[in-house]
Order: C-alpha cells, then structure tokens, then sequence
C-alpha cells in the first residue's frame, strides 16, 4: 500500500510541475499581448497572429488535460487515511 501512495504523490507532483511550467509559458504569451497592447500584435501577418493564439490554446488545453489526470482529492484521501 506505501508503494502506491508513494507511486500516486509522484505522479500528481510531476503533473503539478508540468501543469505549472505550462501556466507559467501561457501567463508569459497572454502578458505580451495586453503589456505590448493590442495593437502591437495586430501589427504582425495573420498567420503569426493565428499561430500564436494557437500557440495560447494549446498551452491551455495540454495543462487542462494533465489536471484532468491528477488523482481527486477524495481519491488521495482515502490514501492518507489507511
């Protein structure tokens, strides 16, 4: 039973650290668009402007899938109680 509540911790710490690499790159990209200002960013051709709001969506949806692996809370819990 340690061996898999030492296996679930790592595995949450791991997708925390990713999960925070990834917030903190898409804090990085959205903090150029509204610190730089729109019209900056208009400035460019569309294909950068739609590879970067790309680049923002998938940052946002690979940190909300690896959130989606983490176990519950209820689910770790239980693990601390045994």
């Amino acid at each position: 039973m340690e061996s898999l509540k030492l296996a679930i911790f790592e595995k949450s710490h791991d997708i925390q650290e990713e999960v925070c690499r990834l917030i903190t790159q898409l804090h990085a990209q959205a903090a150029m668009i509204s610190g730089e200002g729109l019209e900056n960013f208009n400035n460019h051709s569309d294909a950068i402007k739609d590879s970067y709001l790309w680049s923002i969506c998938d940052l946002a949806e690979r940190a909300l899938g690896l959130l989606s692996r983490m176990p519950r809370r209820d689910e770790s819990e239980q693990f601390r109680s045994e």
